[in-house]
């Protein structure tokens, strides 16, 4: 049986294998960066996320609907949308990146 993975015990990992990809945008890899290290099983807002970097609520609402487009995280809504990371597609990612670097 596959132990379970935990974003925030490899969170260094996470963050390596998000600036390895291509897959993302920097604007994608900033937010997706920002919910694993602050996602307390609360979930992060798109509020805290504009108020936290300098970006436009425009521009984080665009980039978090591309992030769930691929998979990456979840919304629910509980008075306001919380955004949650998908911890299986971080596995994934991880999985993909631990892969390319023994190729090299």
């Amino acid at each position: 049986m596959e132990k379970e993975f935990n974003i925030l015990k490899n969170i260094n990992l996470c963050n390596e294998a998000i600036e390895f990809t291509g897959f993302l945008s920097k604007g994608q890899k900033t937010i997706l960066k920002y919910i694993l290290a602050f996602n307390d099983n609360g979930g992060v807002t798109a509020d805290t996320i504009k108020n936290s970097s300098e970006i436009s609520r425009q521009a984080a609402n665009i980039h978090l609907k591309h992030l769930m487009d691929r998979g990456f995280v979840n919304r629910e809504k509980n008075r306001v949308y919380t955004y949650y990371p998908k911890q299986r597609k971080i596995q994934e990612l991880v999985e993909s990146y631990q892969i390319s670097k023994t190729l090299k």
